[in-house]
C-alpha cells in the first residue's frame, strides 16, 4: 500500500470516527442530563424507604452511559454509516413493514425502561422515582435515535415511532402503577431467513445486520404467566403463555410485492400462540446464577408453536 491510499484510508477511518463520536455524544448529553435529576432529587428521598447509595447511583450512572456509547457505535456502523446525512426532516412510515418496525421501538423502549428503573432502584431510589427516571431514559433514548434518523437522508423523524416509544415506556408504567409488577413482559425471537440474499443492502449482509435489519425472522412476543390468569390451576408460576406477531416474504418496507427476475414474494402477517418461560419466577438460591436467569426474559424460548397466516394454521414442532 502506497503512501496516498495510506493517507486516504486514514482519512476514511478519522471520518467514521468523527460521525460515531458526534452520535453517540448527542445520546450521552441527553442520558446525563437525566440523570443529574437523581442527583438534584436526593435530598427529596432521603427518607424514603432505601436512602440513596451514592456509590451505587454513580456506577449505575456511568454503566448505563458506557452501555449506550457502544450501542450508539454499533448502532451508527449498521444504519447510518453509508447513508447521506440532510438538513432536519420528518419521515412518514406509518403502515411500513407491516409495522414490525413499530413492534421494534415498543420492545426496545419498554426493555431500557424497565432495566434502567431495576437498576435506578437497586441504587437505592424509591420504586416511583426509578420507575419515572428509568422510564425517561428509555424514552430519551429512543428519541435520539430518532433525532439521529431526522438528518439522514434515507430516514427521518417518524412520528408513529414516537408514538411507539411511548407505548413502550407505558406498558412499562402501567404495570408497575396497576400490579406493582410485570405481568405481561414482551419478548424476542430470531431466525435466519433466505430473504436478505435478494435484498442485502436493505435486510442485512451479515448475520449482525440480519438480526436488526430482516424483519421476516424477528418474531415479537407478550408472554405472561398461565397461573396470573387461572388462580387455582396447579400450574408451575413461571409457565406461561406466549401470544406473537411476525411478518414473511416482507422484502420492501412500503409495498407487499416483491418481483426478483421470475421470482415474485407476497408478505403476508403471522401471529403465534406458544408457551414460554417467566426466568425470574424460577427459585434459585445462587444470586449470581438467578441474575443470569433473569436476563433471560428479555429472550423467547423456542417452544412448540402454532402460526395463523392468511386463514391457514401451520404448527411448528420448535420454533425460534
Amino acid at each position: 500500500m502506497n503512501f496516498y491510499n495510506k493517507t486516504t484510508k486514514l482519512k476514511e477511518i478519522i471520518h467514521l470516527i468523527n460521525l460515531n463520536v458526534k452520535s453517540i455524544s448527542n445520546i450521552l448529553f441527553f442520558y446525563f442530563f437525566i440523570c443529574s435529576f437523581s442527583g438534584i432529587s436526593q435530598d427529596s428521598i432521603k427518607h424514603s424507604i432505601s436512602p440513596v447509595n451514592r456509590s451505587r447511583l454513580i456506577g449505575v450512572s456511568i454503566g448505563q452511559g458506557s452501555l449506550i456509547g457502544l450501542s450508539g457505535v454499533g448502532l451508527h456502523s449498521l444504519w447510518y454509516s453509508n447513508k447521506e446525512s440532510s438538513k432536519f426532516h420528518f419521515f412518514n412510515d406509518f403502515g411500513n413493514w407491516k409495522s414490525m418496525d413499530k413492534m421494534g421501538h415498543i420492545y426496545s423502549t419498554y426493555q431500557v425502561s424497565k432495566s434502567s428503573s431495576q437498576l435506578f432502584k437497586w441504587s437505592g431510589m424509591n420504586p416511583e422515582k426509578s420507575m419515572w427516571l428509568g422510564s425517561s431514559i428509555g424514552i430519551g433514548v429512543q428519541t435520539m435515535i430518532e433525532i439521529m434518523d431526522g438528518y439522514n437522508s434515507g430516514w427521518g423523524f417518524s412520528i408513529s415511532d414516537m408514538c411507539s416509544n411511548i407505548l413502550g415506556a407505558g406498558l412499562f408504567i402501567s404495570q408497575q402503577k396497576m400490579f406493582n409488577e410485570q405481568i405481561f413482559i414482551p419478548k424476542f425471537s430470531y431466525h435466519p431467513t433466505p430473504y436478505a440474499e435478494f435484498r442485502p443492502e436493505v435486510l442485512g449482509k451479515s448475520h449482525a445486520e440480519r438480526l436488526i435489519k430482516d424483519y421476516n425472522g424477528q418474531t415479537y412476543w407478550l408472554s405472561f404467566s398461565i397461573k396470573n390468569v387461572f388462580k387455582k390451576s396447579n400450574m408451575p408460576d413461571w409457565l406461561c403463555f406466549s401470544i406473537g406477531y411476525s411478518v414473511d416474504k416482507k422484502l420492501i418496507g412500503n409495498s407487499d410485492v416483491y418481483i426478483n427476475d421470475n421470482t415474485s414474494f407476497h408478505a403476508k402477517n403471522e401471529f403465534f400462540i406458544s408457551l414460554d418461560i417467566d426466568f425470574k419466577k424460577i427459585r434459585c438460591k445462587n444470586t449470581f446464577l438467578k441474575f443470569l436467569l433473569t436476563q433471560l426474559n428479555y429472550l423467547k424460548i423456542p417452544f412448540p408453536a402454532i402460526s395463523f397466516s392468511n386463514k391457514s394454521l401451520t404448527f411448528h414442532p420448535l420454533y425460534f
